[in-house]
């Protein structure tokens, strides 16, 4: 029955994924969800799914796009800041209307991500989160999923997770719809450059900087405020930065690795004006990153007209395939 529901191109998509899965497996990054680089690190930990549990997630796909219940419980969402803003919440957002009532399980301090949405939090530690979509195995995330909707009083529900975004070729079932996030600047004259310094404490290849303080615990909404206060965001790539561009907001960007470099450039759905001062390194010469700072005021000023005009573009582009 409901593969009667499906049109050519929804056909052509799940033949082509059933083609690819049977390829010889490669370096993949949140549970399969993206094809990365062989040089992207093997130690960075993620679920991984096999050939058959890949293919099995389709029913469900299908099921919940054709015939959705009358409510949805989305999560439990456990892995990297960055995937739940460029992926996971655009995913969500989509699939609000479709629903009388949507539930999101996340981390604390999500909850201005998902308007119009009842946001629930877990206590999942986010220094053994993983990276991409974290480590959870469908039947730990379900378990997790069915506790907490039973605890709520939810029923006629259905469950969005991670793995139903398993590759790219599930995420083309699914539209994304990206919010442009906006606050009043924290101060009247806006900052030349607003500076994102990183901290990490987790599972995984990314190293702790042990002079600057964790905030990824704090409401998104004064972060975002901060980030609206300034002409440009300048930081190494991380989940901030890329709530940098769904704010509309350039960066100037630097990673140890190109293929970091390149999700920022695939991750934009706004399209804003993205400027790298480096891609071999986590900490560039501070004369780089000055150079390329004033470089990018000098540019941004020329097509923003002295910074009167916004420099991203609408409507938002779909960036599932990344």
């Amino acid at each position: 029955m409901i593969e009667g529901q499906l049109n050519e191109a929804e056909r052509r998509i799940l033949t082509d994924a059933v083609l690819h899965a049977r390829k010889k497996p490669r370096a993949w990054l949140g549970g399969g969800s993206n094809v990365m680089n062989e040089a992207s690190p093997a130690a960075a930990p993620n679920f991984q799914y096999t050939f058959k549990e890949k293919l099995s997630l389709f029913l469900p796909t299908l099921r919940q796009r054709s015939f959705p219940r009358r409510n949805l419980f989305a999560g439990p969402f456990s892995g990297e800041f960055g995937w739940e803003l460029m992926q996971w919440q655009g995913f969500v957002r989509a699939r609000r209307p479709h629903y009388e009532q949507v539930h999101v399980l996340t981390y604390p301090g999500r909850d201005y991500l998902y308007e119009g949405c009842n946001v629930h939090h877990h206590d999942i530690d986010l220094k053994r989160a993983g990276y991409g979509y974290g480590l959870l195995s469908r039947t730990e995330a379900h378990a997790i999923a069915c506790t907490r909707a039973a605890a709520i009083g939810l029923t006629n529900f259905d469950i969005f997770e991670p793995s139903l975004l398993c590759t790219r070729y599930h995420k083309a079932f699914w539209k994304q719809n990206f919010r442009l996030f906006t606050e009043s600047p924290v101060r009247a004259k806006p900052y030349d450059a607003v500076f994102h310094f990183r901290t990490v404490l987790k599972a995984g290849p990314d190293q702790n900087k042990p002079d600057c303080d964790d905030y990824r615990d704090v409401d998104l909404r004064k972060t975002v405020a901060a980030i609206c206060s300034g002409h440009v965001v300048v930081g190494e790539n991380s989940g901030p930065m890329h709530l940098a561009n769904l704010c509309g907001k350039p960066t100037i960007i630097w990673a140890n690795d190109q293929w970091r470099v390149d999700y920022s450039l695939r991750w934009n759905p706004f399209r804003v004006p993205i400027f790298i001062a480096a891609n071999n390194t986590h900490l560039p010469p501070s004369e780089s990153i000055f150079e390329t700072i004033k470089r990018a005021l000098r540019e941004l000023s020329e097509i923003t007209a002295e910074f009167m005009r916004p420099c991203y573009k609408l409507p938002p582009r779909q960036i599932a395939g990344y």
